[in-house]
């Protein structure tokens, strides 16, 4: 409302100096700019529509926090397979060219996690559970597959389709000083981008510095994800193997305690 209550304002300021400008002036090119101004606003107080960009000779101005608000607004109305096939149409009409828009980049990223979290929870059975991680950092999960035993294993959602796959040295060391203290009794790594030994380097160094079994999961940019039950039956066999698991901890109180 208050947003058509100022365009209302700014056309008939626009307006009324066009046509005082033009009778005044004699029809010079400003007074007419000025008058298709304000029509211009008054239509927009009218028909109550948003606006992304306005531009005028060289001049353009870009609403990019309104173009962000429609575009959330949206992305929460579709049901996740909608929203999918919105981003495919997007990327088929950018040529299949990777998106440089942090906008549109972020959108794919959140479509990938909410792939991850709907697929984990489709594979469950009927004695495990999720806990859900939203604000999830470097070598924090997006969620755990929980059992009945205790045992956690940690997904993680790490390259999204819009992504190049690559991993520093910085990320990596990160990643793993925090793992061992997220909980995590097994590790699953889930990608849509072909991995080019990154994720595999990460994988190795969790086995050998952290001592914890891992698995990389690869699936296709676009389409049906994989079912995770393979590997996450794969993977409590080998914490089985391995030794005891513990049966109650604390994830929060061990993250909260200072590393020795």
């Amino acid at each position: 409302m208050w947003q058509r209550i100022a365009a209302t304002a700014i056309g008939l300021s626009l307006t009324g100096g066009g046509v005082a400008s033009i009778f005044l002036a004699k029809g010079e090119a400003g007074s007419v700019a000025l008058l298709l101004g304000g029509l211009v606003f008054l239509i927009i107080a009218v028909i109550g529509m948003s606006v992304h960009r306005v531009r005028f000779q060289e001049m353009e101005l870009f609403f990019g926090i309104r173009q962000r608000e429609r575009i959330t607004d949206l992305a929460s109305r579709l049901p996740h397979g909608e929203a999918v096939r919105l981003m495919q149409l997007l990327q088929e009409t950018n040529n299949g060219a990777p998106y440089t828009e942090p906008l549109l980049t972020l959108i794919d990223s959140l479509f990938f996690e909410a792939r991850v979290r709907d697929t984990v929870i489709g594979t469950l059975d009927e004695v495990e559970r999720v806990e859900t991680h939203p604000e999830a950092d470097i070598g924090e999960p997006l969620l755990h597959v929980v059992r009945p035993d205790g045992m956690r294993i940690g997904v993680f959602a790490m390259f999204a389709p819009n992504e190049n796959g690559s991993l520093t040295a910085e990320f990596d060391d990160e990643f793993i000083d925090i793992l061992p203290r997220t909980g995590c009794d097994a590790v699953i790594l889930i990608t849509c981008v072909r991995d080019q030994g990154y994720l595999a380097a990460l994988a190795e160094r969790i086995r050998q510095e952290a001592g914890l079994p891992v698995t990389i999961e690869e699936w296709r940019p676009r389409g049906e994800a994989r079912s995770l039950r393979p590997s996450i039956d794969r993977l409590c066999d080998e914490v089985r193997t391995a030794g005891a698991v513990p049966q109650s901890r604390n994830p929060e109180a061990e993250i909260a305690e200072p590393a020795s």
